[in-house]
């Protein structure tokens, strides 16, 4: 597009008069065409307003800078980076927001902004809700005038620029404008010119189906021979060719990919169950068993900074890109493309630990890279980055940072299912599987009720995985429970994390683990003095176990010499327990409490035995037994077993 083209594009009431143009002056209140347009030897465009207004003035109006009066210099060995900034308007030509997009040799970023600001977004406008490019443009054409409807400004922009009238869709591919945008093309002969691949195809159909359904009957214009991707501003043809293209383009019927939002009727693909039944496959297309599907999405769950999701995330993108099981069970092998809200600092470190430090198969793009961009638009960039490197895999470490949840957005059913969209269109229409991350609430909750936000979120999500820190095992060990549409997913799993991924604990061993934990816990809870000696409820609470298991584990304790008890078991003198008597270096039980005292009801089976022992010794040499134990009793010097650290012998008994 030359520099002329880009200044026609954007002025309104444009007139040829005779080697120059007219047109009304955007800077004021312009009743007849007092802005003259030239072209210069150089190729510059030439501007002045006969009212008087500034060039530079006239220029910020179309959202344009004196630059883009100038044709690119040539002889610098490259293009440099060149800012367009589309205005989109109201009907009555109000500015409603700026789309400003950056060309640079290495590709194009676009992003969105409200009129004058220097910061980017929309305050929370939707793109959907965003008038079409050029509709202020409408008023000026007649009831029922040819308008074309274009994907993108820049398409309307060549267009407009040869004198035809179009329209640009804002929302990207993957978006589709409301029906209170749409309602300015009711009763125009509307000509439908989508991009040449499937998502633009798929982008006018379903405006397609709903201009039908608002009552017009639109027009579709295919070109025949175009490169894909290809749209209006690609042309090489002569207006002329272009006008008859135009004018011959077939009216729209509902095809077989149509379909609306709101499911109105007429625009709709119905099948029978039977039709259903044979052309989808009988067998579910797993990426990754029981987790991930193509053509589905499935959300992951897990307390922030503490469930390991992000770990979780990466060791199964490993095995997708090797072709490994995961979890035990197979997978497909498939590129990935992963959106990560991750710095590059933390990312590296997720990457190393599962290896994907060298991969050229996962291709990521991170948050701070895609601000500018709407939610929408992130979406589709990436499903079209997927289908350039032949990825079936799309991840998203979080959905909550990509959506942009502002206030209490993230609880709104509407809002939730605004984000949740875009992915289960990339997956639906494009057949990729789609994983995406969210955080748990604060409390823990039931899984589906888990995730922080609306619930709307996870209704609309195929498969939901739930990862959870399992207090009374091992910190490696985790909690994966589930909710899925397909019956091959188990509800629940316990998974650990190795310095080789994740596997899968029998539950055997979990119940021994288990055991072994609550065991530890309440040897670690039991006081170290008899006078302090606690109720079996008072260590379950401490130790954090539930009180049945804690009776089984302490008496055991007893049996085993490990803890003492005190006390008759009955009503008002409950069994209260306590460490067992210590040993010194040596193995020597260190003591000077009395043992068996009457009035005193302590139980330490190794140190029973032994004053046992003392008491024979002393009885034998003619001695009343001592009422108390000495510091160091000496162990029997006949047959000896090998001694541990508690003053027992291998099989658990007292040294005598």
């Amino acid at each position: 597009m030359t520099p002329l083209d880009r200044v026609l594009a954007r002025l309104r009431g444009v007139r040829r008069s005779g080697a120059a143009w007219e047109a009304l002056c955007p800077t004021h209140d312009d009743g007849e065409q007092s802005l003259s347009v030239a072209e210069g030897d150089d190729g510059r465009v030439l501007l002045h307003c006969h009212a008087g207004c500034a060039v530079e003035a006239i220029v910020a109006a179309i959202g344009l800078t004196l630059r883009d009066l100038y044709p690119p210099r040539a002889g610098r060995g490259r293009e440099s980076a060149r800012e367009t900034i589309y205005v989109i308007r109201a009907a009555d030509g109000r500015p409603v927001a700026e789309h400003v997009r950056m060309d640079r040799p290495a590709g194009k970023r676009m992003w969105w902004r409200l009129p004058g600001a220097r910061r980017t977004g929309l305050g929370g406008v939707r793109t959907c809700d965003l008038p079409l490019y050029g509709t202020d443009r409408l008023r000026e054409l007649p009831d029922g005038a040819t308008v074309v409807a274009t994907e993108g400004e820049r398409a309307a922009d060549a267009l407009t620029a040869r004198g035809i009238a179009a329209v640009g869709t804002v929302t990207g591919a993957s978006g589709t404008p409301s029906d209170d945008v749409l309602r300015v093309l009711v009763g125009r002969d509307v000509v439908l010119w989508p991009d040449a691949d499937d998502a633009g195809r798929g982008h006018m159909t379903r405006i397609a189906a709903h201009l039908t359904v608002l009552g017009t009957a639109p027009r579709w214009l295919t070109v025949a021979g175009a490169a894909e991707g290809d749209d209006a501003a690609d042309l090489t043809v002569d207006t002329a060719t272009v006008r008859q293209w135009i004018a011959a383009a077939p009216a729209w019927t509902a095809m077989a990919e149509a379909a609306t939002d709101d499911g109105q009727l007429g625009c709709l693909r119905w099948r029978t169950a039977r039709e259903i039944g044979e052309t989808t496959p009988a067998t579910v297309p797993w990426v990754v068993m029981w987790f991930l599907v193509l053509g589905a999405v499935t959300e992951l769950d897990g307390k922030i900074k503490a469930a390991g999701k992000t770990t979780f995330l990466m060791w199964m993108i490993r095995c997708i890109l090797d072709g490994l099981p995961f979890l035990s069970q197979p997978t497909t092998k498939a590129k990935v493309v992963l959106l990560t809200e991750q710095g590059d600092s933390s990312l590296r470190v997720a990457l190393a630990r599962a290896g994907l430090l060298e991969r050229d198969d996962l291709i990521v793009l991170s948050y701070c890279d895609a601000r500018s961009l709407t939610w929408a638009e992130i979406v589709d960039a990436a499903v079209t980055k997927a289908e350039e490197i032949g990825a079936r895999v799309l991840a998203v470490d979080t959905l909550s940072q990509f959506a942009r949840f502002k206030g209490e957005g993230e609880n709104t059913s509407g809002d939730g299912q605004d984000a949740i969209e875009p992915l289960q269109v990339a997956a639906a229409e494009h057949n990729l599987a789609v994983i995406d991350l969210r955080h748990e609430k604060k409390a823990d909750a039931d899984i589906g009720d888990a995730a922080r936000g609306s619930t709307a979120i996870g209704g609309a999500v195929d498969v939901i995985l739930s990862l959870r820190r399992v207090k009374s095992l091992r910190p490696t060990i985790r909690s994966l429970r589930s909710l899925s549409r397909f019956d091959e997913t188990p509800p629940e799993l316990l998974v650990e994390v190795t310095d080789h991924g994740y596997v899968i604990v029998d539950p055997e061993e979990a119940k021994k683990l288990k055991s072994e934990a609550d065991r530890q816990k309440l040897a670690n809870a039991l006081p170290p003095e008899p006078e302090a000696a606690l109720s079996a409820a008072e260590i379950a609470t401490a130790a954090g176990v539930g009180h049945k298991t804690a009776v089984a584990i302490l008496n055991a304790l007893v049996e085993e010499a490990v803890a003492g008890r005190r006390g008759k078991g009955k009503r008002g003198d409950p069994f209260r327990y306590f460490a067992a008597l210590p040993t010194d270096s040596d193995g020597f039980l260190v003591s000077s409490r009395p043992v068996g005292e009457k009035g005193c009801e302590e139980t330490n089976p190794a140190a029973q035995r032994l004053g046992d022992c003392v008491a024979s010794m002393g009885s034998l040499q003619g001695e009343n037994p001592p009422d108390s134990f000495p510091r160091n009793v000496p162990p029997h010097r006949g047959a000896e077993k090998p001694r541990n650290g508690n003053g027992l012998d291998a099989d658990g008994e007292a040294i005598e």
